[in-house]
């Protein structure tokens, strides 16, 4: 999940936009402070959508006002004018900017996790439910082995009995378990966001995966 937005860096962030405002009404106009509220907006960059939105209005209204009511009594050319509007702009465009990142960032991040709840969910169906079968085969493969065991006809028939019932329970879980494999594929592949180098794994190195944890499980 995402940090909590800090109320420090919030706090902070406000206050440098009024200290930029008051900096913008006392210098000259030739001397314009708008990148100075670019860098209040940076401060923001990574805050919930509806901080970066509210500095961002809050940025473009005091660079108006400023307009408005303080360059007004000076001698205001068509070209600071200019400035003062592309100021707006680059500020909306980074706004845009840091609520994109943000969106990107979080599904980004929902991705990773359901990726990796999917792989607990695999890691659980390889240690429990196979584990049970290929403890009863081994079982049974060494009750046949022991040449001290003298197994009956009838008792030979229900031992490969089991045998084949593990067999076919432990086939049914594999299966089960490609299913499980393929569907979390066909979900990692028909989402938009691509994932992180160290969480994103092919088909085949999921099947691989899936192996290894059914070595673990056995040895264990």
């Amino acid at each position: 999940m995402l940090k909590p937005p800090s109320k420090i860096n919030k706090c902070l962030a406000a206050a440098s936009l009024l200290v930029v405002f008051i900096i913008d009404v006392i210098t000259p106009t030739e001397f314009v402070a708008d990148i100075l509220y670019l860098c209040c907006i940076l401060l923001v960059f990574k805050e919930p959508t509806r901080t970066i939105i509210s500095f961002s209005i809050g940025a473009c209204l005091m660079i108006i006002i400023d307009v408005l009511f303080v360059d007004r009594n000076l001698k205001v050319n068509l070209p600071h004018l200019i400035n003062r509007g592309m100021s707006i702009l680059v500020i909306l465009i980074i706004s845009y900017t840091a609520i994109l990142y943000r969106k990107l960032n979080q599904a980004n991040l929902q991705k990773e996790q359901r990726y990796l709840k999917a792989i607990e969910e695999m890691i659980f169906i390889t240690s429990h439910q196979v584990r049970k079968p290929v403890a009863n085969i081994l079982g049974l493969i060494n009750i046949l082995n022991n040449e001290r065991i003298v197994l009956t006809p009838s008792e030979l028939k229900d031992t490969l009995q089991y045998l084949l019932s593990s067999a076919n329970e432990m086939d049914s879980i594999i299966k089960e378990l490609n299913i499980f494999i393929e569907k979390t594929g066909q979900q990692n592949a028909a989402a938009s966001i691509v994932q992180p180098k160290e969480v994103r794994l092919s088909r085949s190195q999921s099947r691989e995966y899936s192996i290894d944890c059914m070595l673990m499980a056995v040895a264990n």
